[in-house]
């Protein structure tokens, strides 16, 4: 029994949920409280940094990243309510570049480093109504942001391959919303594009 359970303690699974439930403490402390007076503006200037040391030319993209989605319809899902009661998500697509994850500590998006091929490290944040954001602007393999409703979150990457050319992922958006506005898969977003974030997009642009 006791070499059982040795066994089973050294199981990838285990190690796996052992790192992940550090990694989440570690985004806690650093990331959990609420940003003192960070706007939807650092997380521009951070990005537009980082395009800026991948190539001078590259901040032309920026525009691009920064717009507001053009499709009103999104994925949306009350999966969450066992750990955020009362609040569903929405996504853009279902094969996004990323995985989501609800957590105990809040909304975990990652994307972790293929085996073979690019690393990705990823830039994010959450933001609400006001263009405050939720924490700072968070940067590497994962992202943490609290469950509060009425937020957007905003995630890209940058992708480096095996031979140090950088580029950078297509900007993903998530909202966190009050569940009842989740009564089936899809949901129209255009009132939260349009009003609710209209001056975080504005913020941003």
């Amino acid at each position: 029994m006791a070499s059982s359970a040795a066994r089973s303690s050294r199981s990838p699974g285990f190690r796996a949920l052992c790192m992940f439930g550090t990694v989440a403490l570690v985004l806690l402390s650093v990331c959990g409280a609420p940003a003192q007076g960070a706007t939807v503006a650092d997380l521009k200037n951070e990005i537009r940094r980082e395009l800026q040391s991948i190539n001078v030319g590259m901040t032309d993209l920026y525009s691009s990243l920064s717009s507001p989605p053009t499709v009103q319809q999104q994925f949306c899902t009350t999966s969450i309510m066992s750990e955020a009661e009362g609040l569903s998500l929405t996504m853009e697509k279902l094969s996004t570049p990323y995985g989501v994850l609800a957590t105990k500590f809040g909304l975990l998006i990652f994307k972790d480093d293929f085996v073979f091929g690019p690393s990705i490290k990823l830039i994010g944040a959450s933001a609400r109504a006001d263009g405050t954001l939720t924490t700072d602007v968070q940067r590497g393999n994962s992202i943490l942001v609290p469950y509060e409703p009425q937020t957007i979150v905003f995630v890209t990457g940058i992708i480096t391959n095996s031979r140090g050319d950088v580029s950078i992922l297509p900007m993903s958006h998530y909202m966190l919303v009050s569940a009842y506005f989740c009564s089936y898969m899809h949901m129209d977003v255009a009132t939260l594009y349009k009003e609710t974030f209209k001056d975080v997009f504005a913020e941003l642009a």
